[in-house]
């Protein structure tokens, strides 16, 4: 005859992580409700500034309106995704996560939030990097690992190398463009890399449009081109002197 036997500690390791599985939802479902909220003020500011028009005086010159217009924007995108960024450091689980090699764990928590902030804000990235650039997690493509960008992403090595959030617009890989919020975690008072918010700013370019009347185009230069290695587009692609873009009014690169 037979006899089972019960381990006790694994069904207490069992309930153990239940508990983690529910309290790592609730974190999740939390994290949401408040970094929607953030990103909601964002385009309560948005809607605002194109219906009354009030963030710039009526002027002469539309150029002054537009750019007026969109640095006000741009400058609360910034603070939005910084923001955002601060409300995810908060998540112990995923710092010790991140801390401790656990990729499992933090994929887990990572992907659902993100997938949220994709489908409802238009987040266009979530990356966590180890110094000086290696990809260590990307939202939506957990596969990717140990990628070195150090070549194409200044803001990544200095907000590493500094161990400072920077705040910038930056080409990266490919030619995409996007305000970027990137932010040291630290764990148990030691530097393990950063975290990076990304997100296009089409939306205050379009708001600067309507109220100054002005068409905009987004542009890089030849050399920035170059170094991301940005397949050249014949349908979108003109040349201005000897830089290589699409029609520019934005210069990119920028550290701040």
């Amino acid at each position: 005859m037979s006899v089972a036997s019960i381990d006790n500690k694994a069904v207490l390791g069992a309930t153990e992580d239940d508990r983690k599985a529910n309290a790592g939802r609730l974190w999740v479902v939390g994290a949401i409700v408040a970094v929607s909220a953030i990103l909601s003020s964002f385009y309560a500011i948005d809607e605002y500034a194109a219906g009354t028009g009030a963030v710039v005086k009526i002027a002469h010159d539309d150029a002054g309106d537009f750019q007026s217009v969109f640095q006000d924007l741009m400058q609360a995108r910034f603070r939005v995704l910084g923001l955002a960024a601060d409300v995810m450091l908060q998540d112990s689980v995923t710092m010790e996560a991140f801390a401790k090699n656990d990729r499992a764990t933090l994929v887990a928590r990572m992907e659902p939030f993100f997938a949220d902030l994709q489908k409802h804000h238009s987040l266009e990235q979530l990356n966590f990097w180890t110094p000086l650039a290696k990809l260590y997690y990307r939202g939506g493509k957990p596969a990717e690992l140990g990628v070195d960008v150090s070549k194409y992403r200044r803001t990544v090595v200095a907000a590493n190398e500094r161990q400072e959030r920077i705040l910038a617009v930056e080409t990266g890989i490919a030619g995409h463009t996007d305000v970027r919020a990137i932010v040291p975690v630290v764990y148990e008072g030691k530097f393990i890399g950063v975290l990076e918010l990304a997100s296009n700013f089409d939306v205050p370019l379009e708001r600067a449009s309507e109220v100054s009347g002005l068409k905009w185009a987004l542009g890089i230069t030849k050399e920035s081109s170059e170094r991301v290695e940005r397949p050249g587009d014949p349908k979108i692609d003109s040349s201005q002197k000897d830089d290589h873009c699409c029609p520019a009014i934005i210069e990119t690169d920028s550290i701040g």
